[in-house]
């Protein structure tokens, strides 16, 4: 699935800014058919962990939202 793709992308962003581990924890809910999940426990990550992302890293948690018909607050992330 390209969703899935585009998730694991945006954690690989992730990985030198968020801990390894948490980054491979939140990603591996896609083997199990959770790609919502994964990519609202990436984003809870991202606030947990005040982890600064990037303009274009905040559209493409926007834009996997959508495909994955979620909504996702992503008022609470820094964004530089």
């Amino acid at each position: 699935m390209k969703t899935n793709k585009k998730i694991i992308e945006l954690g690989e962003k992730l990985k030198d800014r968020l801990p390894l581990e948490r980054v491979k924890f939140a990603v591996e809910y896609i083997n199990y058919n959770e790609s919502p999940l994964a990519l609202e426990t990436l984003r809870d990550y991202i606030e947990e962990y005040d982890v600064t992302i990037t303009h274009d890293e905040h559209d493409q948690l926007i834009e996997i939202a959508k495909e994955l018909n979620i909504q996702l607050d992503t008022k609470d992330i820094i964004v530089k």
